[in-house]
């Protein structure tokens, strides 16, 4: 079969699958192993032969004439339904994988880069799957090999090893196919490739820092005995702030490339290009360090389940799953903090009329709700829509214009330490309270429910006492 691989590259390329020629790539024997397919009528070999000579004295003497050699190549070209299997079938079924093994056999070469082009790429999804297919279980096989006889602490720990490996490469791989690419040849503005690599040179480089230290330790043997070491020694503040940078900056370069892809049809097309090569999408590969964040935690939290108390590793795994949890506390109050500000930002632009302070860094919204019925000195203003802020409670009169939500400001009152939040009673409003300030007129709310009176006058109190 490698002789009718070979024969089927020289006709396609010109040259053997030895040479420099896109023949000798992955991408180049997996169009030989679909031309092979459809043209089995022509492929003979010594052991087909001999299965024709056996099937030759099974036929009756009415069928003898008709059968020729291409018996055992209508075979192969069946589909599983028994149809015969033409051009327009698609490419081969997951039943072919005997001939796939041997086409990636004859490529020795590491898959092409989407920038090194090529006569024909992939013929459709369906080669792509099966490539990626075999990549997934080759290494499933071989994690699963190398757990074969060890303890439960041990599974855990090559685990986490050959995971840690597999995102380092992940992550390089979104460098070399789509970061410098970008950069290079410009495709991208440099504002917009900042918006979406942003640090992810730099944190590779920290991965890549402790992938060295567990490879050193497990050429050294030590890897079982100081894995939660070396993970306490590599997770440093620096370490920890490469992961809070990209992760909160991740949904702002998801969207960055969203809009990228819409309107760019170069990149749009590179991507297209580079995910027939066999590689990820730009969106998937972006979202690498949020997912390792994620499952971090729990290796590690497994690990030291199967680590006892006495091992002389405890206390390392113990260190480095608490900085591990710290970090992603971290990120998590950081993400909230800048979620917090967009809507601040968004509210501050979103009202209208006089009266409304200017904007200010240091507020932060609290939250909002319709009152069933305000008050603006002794005036009744029916009900209104309140932000409160942790300096500022605007009343509003909430609209829709042209799609957009507006707040027409109806009133503006400074939350300062002299302000006094009372009890009040309003005919027909029983969930009613007060709001006076040292100057300017006294606010009046009432609410439908006495949980939402109580919550706005715990929130109003304490911002004015801060």
């Amino acid at each position: 079969s490698e002789m009718c691989i070979r024969d089927s590259i020289n006709a396609e390329y010109g040259s053997s699958p030895s040479s420099s020629s896109p023949a000798s790539t992955l991408q180049a024997s997996l169009n030989a192993l679909a031309a092979l397919s459809a043209t089995g009528d022509n492929v003979t070999t010594t052991h087909r032969r001999e299965h024709d000579d056996d099937d030759k004295r099974k036929l009756t003497s009415s069928g003898s004439a008709a059968v020729s050699n291409d018996r055992d190549s209508s075979n192969d070209s069946k589909t599983p339904s028994g149809r015969r299997h033409s051009d327009n079938d698609g490419p081969p079924t997951p039943t072919t994988a005997r001939k796939i093994a041997h086409a990636t056999a004859v490529a020795q070469s590491p898959s092409p880069s989407p920038l090194a082009g090529g006569k024909k790429g992939l013929k459709s999804s369906r080669d792509i799957e099966i490539v990626l297919d075999a990549k997934r279980s080759d290494e499933l096989a071989r994690s699963q090999t190398r757990m074969r006889g060890l303890s439960e602490r041990a599974k855990v720990a090559t685990e986490l090893v050959d995971t840690e490996r597999q995102y380092e490469a992940q992550l390089r791989e979104l460098l070399t196919v789509y970061e410098k690419p970008l950069r290079i040849t410009e495709m991208v503005s440099d504002y917009a490739h900042k918006r979406l690599f942003t640090n992810c040179e730099a944190l590779h480089a920290s991965v890549a820092e402790l992938v060295a230290r567990l490879d050193a330790l497990e050429q050294s043997g030590e890897l079982f005995e100081r894995i939660g070491r070396a993970y306490d020694e590599a997770v440093t503040v620096r370490f920890g702030k490469q992961y809070a940078i990209n992760i909160t900056q991740s949904e702002r370069a998801g969207e960055t490339l969203a809009t990228l892809l819409e309107s760019n049809h170069a990149l749009r097309g590179y991507q297209a290009d580079t995910v027939q090569a066999g590689h990820r999408p730009l969106a998937q590969l972006l979202l690498l360090p949020f997912q390792r964040a994620c499952r971090m935690p729990l290796l590690l939290k497994s690990l030291l389940k199967h680590t006892g108390e006495q091992h002389a590793d405890h206390e390392g795994v113990a260190t480095a799953l608490l900085k591990f949890n710290a970090i992603n506390s971290e990120i998590n109050e950081f993400k909230r903090e800048q979620d917090n500000m967009a809507e601040t930002r968004r509210l501050e632009a979103a009202v209208e009329g006089s009266g409304a302070p200017p904007p200010s860094s240091r507020r932060r919204f609290v939250r909002a709700a319709d009152a069933a019925c305000v008050w603006i000195g002794s005036k009744d203003h029916g009900d209104l829509h309140l932000l409160l802020f942790n300096d500022f409670m605007y009343v509003c009169k909430r609209a829709v214009q042209r799609d957009r939500e507006i707040y027409k400001l109806k009133y503006a009152l400074r939350l300062v330490q002299d302000v006094a939040v009372l009890e009040t009673r309003v005919k027909r409003h029983p969930n009613a309270f007060e709001v006076v300030p040292p100057t300017g007129k006294r606010l009046t709310v009432a609410f439908d429910t006495i949980e939402e009176k109580i919550l706005w006058m715990c929130e109003i109190e304490n911002y004015c006492n801060e």
